[in-house]
């Protein structure tokens, strides 16, 4: 298989929230893409979504995931994106950093884990490597797609 990138999504839980500040996103996404290599081409932008406990309780009584509101950030990065949707009266994130290069996922969860005070019993961690297609380009000849 000829990689086409590296991709790591966590879903974890934090022991304090106040870590969902736009100033602690900054440095994390800034260190995170320095550490891997990478150079931010636009961003990180985050913009914050008023939080509402009433709406969290309903989610509660109903089961029905309603957002609560909280931080929503990321960055262009050169060889593609980083992301956080945070969710900060449940101490929660998801985040998403994707590379069309190769990178060390240990090294990315490394540096979220350290500046987000992650619950190390409460996290899911999924890494994929992407499968680059044998042909990128193609050209439309008589109604069919030849690969060149």
């Amino acid at each position: 298989m000829v990689s086409a990138g590296t991709h790591v999504t966590i879903d974890a839980y934090v022991k304090d929230s106040v870590v969902f500040m736009e100033g602690t996103l900054k440095v994390l996404f800034t260190e995170l893409v320095n550490a891997l290599g990478m150079t931010i081409l636009f961003g990180p932008h985050f913009i914050e979504v008023p939080i509402d406990p009433e709406v969290l309780k309903k989610a509660q009584e109903t089961g029905i995931f309603h957002d609560e509101g909280g931080i929503t950030g990321f960055c262009i990065i050169n060889t593609s994106h980083v992301s956080i949707h945070t969710w900060p009266l449940q101490k929660f994130f998801s985040m998403d950093v994707f590379s069309c290069s190769d990178f060390n996922p240990e090294i990315a969860v490394k540096i979220i884990k350290k500046h987000l005070g992650v619950d190390k019993n409460r996290i899911n961690i999924n890494v994929l490597q992407r499968e680059k297609p044998l042909t990128i380009w193609g050209h439309l000849k008589e109604n069919s797609l030849i690969y060149s």
